[in-house]
């Protein structure tokens, strides 16, 4: 944890998923390989 990127103009975003098997990893599938998503959150209810 903790760890830093020496990326310029980087941006935070929040989403929120439908409790469906597979959403979250719909989406995920769907970015470029060339984003470095260097946090995620997640949150039960």
């Amino acid at each position: 944890m903790g760890g830093r990127s020496n990326v310029k103009n980087e941006l935070l975003c929040r989403f929120v998923f439908p409790e469906r098997p597979g959403a979250l990893m719909k989406f995920l599938d769907s970015f470029s390989p060339r984003w470095n998503i260097s946090l995620f959150h997640y949150r039960a209810q």
